[in-house]
């Protein structure tokens, strides 16, 4: 019992920890590269353009949803309704729009 007891407590840790990587990993995208597919994480600037359809914000609603973070959830989810566009005259990856923004919805 002592074993089980350890191990859920040592869980909790690492599920706490994951959950604060990914609020501060939303945060810094947020203010610096919101809406933009893709973001450096040395540097914070926007990254590679697969679409211009922010597939960061995609990708990341369900994780965001799976981990209780409602707030960023619904950040993205607004952004989708207001925002999102298929309009993109460049390069578009179907490969990454089809993984990242498909998958993410």
């Amino acid at each position: 019992r002592a074993d089980l007891e350890h191990s859920a407590k040592e869980a909790e840790k690492w599920r706490q920890m994951a959950r604060n990587a990914a609020i501060h990993s939303w945060k810094g995208y947020r203010e610096r590269a919101w809406g933009k597919d893709e973001m450096r994480p040395v540097s914070g600037s926007a990254g590679r353009v697969w679409g211009n359809l922010g597939l960061q914000i995609l990708d990341g609603l369900s994780t965001l949803w799976i981990m209780d973070l409602k707030d960023q959830f619904n950040e993205g989810a607004e952004w989708v309704e207001q925002s999102l566009q298929f309009d993109h005259s460049g390069f578009v990856s179907f490969f990454e729009i089809t993984i990242r923004g498909l998958g993410g919805l």
